[in-house]
């Protein structure tokens, strides 16, 4: 598939932001220029294409938040949700919520990959900045997505191509924000406490699997 020009994109953007439903195929194009890194004029101008697009879609309540998805599940019987799921495949406005919530994982699926891959500094910059402008969005008003912070800031801590152009926005923009500082700490803590539950499991297996009596040192006839 040839990737279109900049200019080719900002079109397509500016059209899926006029009339998603009559345009809605070309999210999907969009989302294939996030593929192609080596591109990156198109690819960083699908990025803020992607991202003024869902943010305006979630605001509008095209997007149902998660929270609220997985509350309805929890609060109805099996039957109920069975019902419910006939009926939303009939309705098309609930269709389109169902697409629109597959391409917006898809959206942030590749915004990750672009921050843990060997990519420009430009394109993690914004895929970073793209990040942060929806865990703004996606939880509903005035609230912040502390999954998808967690999601970013885990990449962050992983990646080992990570531009430094990156770190620095979150360290320069973002950190200074207090509820930024404090969803940072509680991430870090929960990963922390994750890796120390996973060495403790990996210690005890290991001494489990140690002969009776083994105290670690060389054996004499090895020195």
């Amino acid at each position: 598939m040839t990737v279109p020009s900049p200019k080719e994109v900002r079109f397509l953007g500016d059209q899926l932001q006029q009339d998603p439903f009559r345009y809605a195929n070309h999210a999907i194009r969009l989302l294939g220029c996030l593929q192609e890194p080596l591109h990156e004029a198109s690819c960083k101008a699908a990025v803020q294409s992607l991202k003024l697009f869902h943010v305006t879609q979630i605001d509008k309540g095209q997007l149902p938040n998660k929270r609220h998805q997985v509350n309805s599940a929890a609060k109805g019987s099996c039957e109920q949700q069975q019902a419910d799921d006939a009926q939303q495949q009939r309705d098309p406005q609930q269709m389109y919520a169902n697409w629109l919530s597959r391409q917006y994982t898809a959206f942030i699926t590749q915004l990750l990959q672009l921050l843990s891959s060997n990519t420009s500094a430009t394109l993690q910059v914004a895929a970073l900045a793209a990040l942060m402008e929806c865990t703004r969005h996606e939880a509903g008003p005035a609230t912040f997505s502390n999954a998808l912070y967690g999601q970013l800031l885990h990449t962050v801590l992983h990646s080992p191509s990570l531009q430094p152009e990156a770190v620095g926005l979150l360290c320069s923009k973002y950190l200074p924000c207090a509820d930024v500082r404090y969803y940072t700490l509680r991430t870090i803590a929960k990963l922390a406490e994750q890796r120390a539950v996973r060495s403790s499991s990996s210690s005890e297996t290991h001494n489990r699997c140690m002969p009776i009596g083994y105290q670690g040192s060389i054996p004499h006839s090895l020195h």
